[in-house]
């Protein structure tokens, strides 16, 4: 059963319909289909209002979680060492935010605001190392993942 915020309006997503959603993210292609019911099934379903912030850059360790985005959109921004804003795009369904934190302890390296009403799922800090002790598979796509990011960052700094 999929535990729900207090703050969600309506009927969440089934276990079904998460575990489908995730197989349209694509570091959750690494995982078995078990691993992903698991997550599915321990995640947290929070819905946010326009404007409103999912995570804020410099959060602590207290708000670890990945996101999957299940409808809405967000945009993702960061203040750079100078105090200028750097807009670092906007994401939809079936995208993740968050990761990065999750593996070096560090408060968050971004702003994540919602652009209109947005669902996502949250799956805790431990659920999700849990599964990646597990899953070198999984573990090398993040890697993977995380440099595609990275090198998609530093094009847009040149």
């Amino acid at each position: 059963m999929v535990r729900h915020d207090p703050r969600q309006s309506g009927g969440g997503h089934s276990t079904a319909e998460l575990v489908q959603i995730m197989e349209r993210v694509p570091f959750f292609t690494a995982l078995s289909a078990k691993e992903r019911r698991h997550l599915a099934q321990v995640g947290v379903e929070h819905s946010y209002a326009a404007g409103e912030d999912l995570i804020r850059q410099g959060q602590e360790l207290v708000a670890m979680g990945l996101y999957i985005i299940l409808s809405g959109c967000v945009r993702v921004t960061q203040v750079r060492d100078d105090g200028h804003m750097r807009d670092l795009g906007e994401l939809g369904p079936a995208q993740m935010f968050g990761e990065l934190a999750l593996l070096d302890d560090q408060p968050r390296s971004a702003t994540v605001t919602a652009l209109e009403p947005t669902r996502a799922l949250v799956i805790s800090i431990y659920d999700f190392r849990a599964m990646l002790s597990h899953n070198g598979k999984a573990s090398a796509k993040l890697l993977a993942l995380l440099t595609e990011r990275l090198r998609a960052s530093e094009s847009t700094n040149q």
